[in-house]
């Protein structure tokens, strides 16, 4: 018999209480929604969550949960050595009451350049293939980083 929670009663506390390295738990697709923008710098993605004192906000990358924090720390919260290229990220929050949130999946485009940027959720994506796109240098800006270089 469903919980009024939203989750699978089978996997109810790997969802309450998940450890680092765990894959994502099944969770019912009708189980609420919470917003989570973010925004990728270098291979750094930091998550703005506004969640309830007391919940546990919990990002998974790739499916695998690289994250779990108190509420408290979730306003700006950063997932740091993240692999270059195109990740997947949810954020699933549980709040004391039991009852978890769940975000929509996004996709970050990371570069692992310090400094390097990839556009914020959500990504401009390319028609040809509908993936996000990391945005390029400029003539200029290229032009610039070479002359630097020659004597």
């Amino acid at each position: 018999m469903p919980t009024n929670n939203s989750v699978n009663p089978n996997n109810n506390n790997v969802v309450r209480q998940p450890a680092l390295g765990q894959p994502m738990p099944l969770i019912v697709g009708s189980a609420p929604r919470i917003l989570a923008p973010a925004k990728a710098a270098g291979n750094a993605v930091t998550f703005k969550v506004d969640a309830k004192a007391g919940a546990t906000v919990n990002i998974y990358r790739n499916g695998i949960l690289v994250s779990s924090v108190p509420a408290a720390a979730a306003a700006a919260l950063k997932v740091t050595d993240n692999p270059a290229g195109e990740n997947s990220y949810q954020v699933v929050v549980v709040e004391q009451s039991g009852k978890i949130l769940v975000s929509e999946k996004s996709t970050v485009v990371t570069n692992a350049q310090t400094g390097s940027t990839s556009a914020p959720s959500p990504q401009k994506k390319s028609p040809a293939t509908g993936k996000a796109v990391v945005p390029k240098k400029n003539a200029s800006q290229a032009k610039a980083s070479t002359s630097k270089n020659s004597k």
